[in-house]
């Protein structure tokens, strides 16, 4: 059986070859596209700045339509404005309440945004301001010589999570 990304490939190679052998005026079948940058945040000049390892649960729109990204090399969630601007910074590398040592995802569930860490397992829940309102611990399964227990990446309004399997 072909590899997925064969089947995938094939029409789009097939959609590519019945381009005009001849070279004449008529319109591509293939539409082209471009790219628009709309907004840009963080910096590649500033360290400080730079955001790293940006992963789809590590990113989240607040109730107040500003942008929450996880840094884990920082240990932090930076909330960017709709223009790209750091407004403030939530967070900071530790063990204590309001601190991550090991940050994965963060969500909105309403208006108080939760933070997942792996290591220790724990949901750091804070106002969209930043203020901490709480941190509960996650007990996992036991790892087994095939798995090892993931932590939550998104939560559900009844508190409860999606694990691995």
């Amino acid at each position: 059986m072909p590899k997925p990304t064969l089947l995938l490939l094939t029409p789009l190679i097939a959609l590519l070859a019945c381009g005009d052998p001849g070279g004449g005026e008529e319109e591509a079948l293939v539409p082209t596209w471009a790219l628009v940058e709309e907004l840009r945040i963080g910096s590649l000049d500033d360290e400080d700045q730079a955001l790293t390892w940006i992963e789809p649960h590590g990113l989240a729109v607040g109730p107040d339509g500003q942008v929450y990204v996880a840094q884990r090399r920082t240990a932090e969630v930076r909330v960017y404005d709709s223009a790209g601007g750091l407004v403030r910074v939530i967070g900071r590398r530790g063990r204590g309440p309001g601190e991550f040592s090991h940050l994965v995802a963060i969500g909105f569930l309403g208006d108080t945004l939760y933070a997942v860490e792996r290591t220790p397992g724990r949901v750091s829940r804070f106002t969209a301001a930043g203020e901490h309102l709480s941190t509960t611990e996650v007990a996992y399964p036991p790892p087994t010589p095939f798995h090892s227990p993931t932590p939550p990446l998104r939560l559900f309004p009844d508190g409860t999570g999606v694990l691995s399997p």
